[in-house]
């Protein structure tokens, strides 16, 4: 922290999120109407130093509406870029802005497809090559979302998962073991909040 305003110590070159800025920029030269909000960093040849985002509520509906259509927006930016792991612990909601904090992963190449692999290998690669390969959307069971894992920068991240975990039971004592148990996900700060609630 220096003052009031906190900062991100990141052990690697994040370069990646200087171009991804640089990128942004430019898409509003050619259409003024894009407003996105970036995260400012210093990087350096093992460092980067990260402005922290923090989680903002709107102060309208219309703001609401506008953070859903940046969102769109970066839909489209990703699934340009192949982008991918844009999951709701990487996206927060600043006001009216969806900002992409984790950028370690924009700018990908597409997998090739081995010969060999399986058809749902295949499907599953065909997959990454669209709008869904970028996190942002809700992908898996639709239809019965207990039976799957929410990890979509739309969803709350707040769910019980769908299976049991390895987790420590009677702990600091000597009957300390690991049993497989019902785990709970926290949220993320990706929704924007409107008085109070989660929209």
């Amino acid at each position: 922290e220096i003052g009031q305003k906190k900062f991100a110590y990141k052990y690697k070159n994040l370069e990646v999120g200087a171009k991804f800025n640089q990128f942004v920029f430019r898409l509003k030269k050619y259409d003024p109407d894009l407003d996105f909000k970036v995260v400012r960093r210093i990087v350096g040849a093992d460092y980067t130093i990260e402005e922290c985002i923090e989680h903002e509520a709107c102060n309208t509906m219309d703001e609401i509406r506008d953070f859903y259509y940046k969102f769109g927006e970066y839909i489209a930016i990703g699934y340009i870029l192949c982008a991918n792991d844009l999951h709701f612990e990487n996206i927060i909601a600043a006001g009216k802005y969806p900002v992409i904090i984790d950028i370690e992963t924009i700018i990908q190449n597409i997998n090739p497809i081995d010969g060999e692999a399986s058809a749902l290998k295949k499907v599953m690669y065909s997959s990454n090559e669209t709008v869904l390969g970028t996190g942002l959307l809700p992908t898996g069971n639709l239809s019965d979302p207990k039976k799957t894992v929410r990890m979509s920068a739309l969803d709350n991240g707040k769910q019980t998962l769908p299976f049991k975990v390895l987790k420590p039971t009677k702990e600091l004592s000597d009957e300390m073991r690991y049993e497989y148990q019902e785990h709970q996900i926290d949220g993320a700060q990706n929704i924007p909040i409107l008085n109070g609630e989660e929209v």
